[in-house]
């Protein structure tokens, strides 16, 4: 699959919208409309594939599209094991349940707010610059504050 199209598709389909990953794989219809899609990333310690991003196109099911390209990728790369993150505020963690994923933790998730916009929780961290600013110093500077979510799911499949 072409990285530009799958791109595009996750931009277009996925409430996160693209995550760089090393191989995509899609579900096509027999007029070549692309309707679902899945990205992995390699660990470099082990021989494990992690799920970076899987969608379907907007308003539209495709019943087995998850296992099917999961099966695809099991036998195509062979892996020792898969793991993927389930954002607990849209998913519940039953499809990878159905499919021998096992949950292996969970842990809260956060985003920061100016009470205007919101940003990724990676923009406000312990010493970000050379005045080794702690982490709440950083944010009071910054007039920002935590919000919670529902948290991430971590499941993983021994193969």
């Amino acid at each position: 699959m072409i990285q530009i199209e799958a791109n595009a598709f996750f931009q277009q389909n996925h409430l996160m919208g693209v995550y760089r990953a090393a191989k995509t794989y899609g579900l096509y219809t027999q007029d070549n409309e692309l309707v679902c899609c899945m990205s992995l990333r390699r660990s470099k310690d082990d021989n494990s594939l992690e799920i970076s991003r899987f969608c379907s196109l907007l308003y539209t099911s495709v019943r087995g599209g998850f296992s099917k390209l999961l099966k695809f990728i099991e036998k195509l790369h062979n892996p020792s094991k898969i793991l993927s993150f389930c954002d607990l505020r849209y998913s519940s963690g039953q499809s990878y349940e159905k499919l021998n994923f096992k949950l292996q933790a969970t842990s809260l998730g956060w985003q920061w707010t100016d009470f205007l916009n919101i940003y990724n929780r990676r923009l406000c961290r312990a010493n970000m610059d050379q005045r080794n600013l702690t982490q709440a110093e950083h944010s009071a500077e910054l007039k920002w504050y935590k919000i919670y979510d529902a948290g991430q799911a971590k499941y993983v499949k021994e193969l």
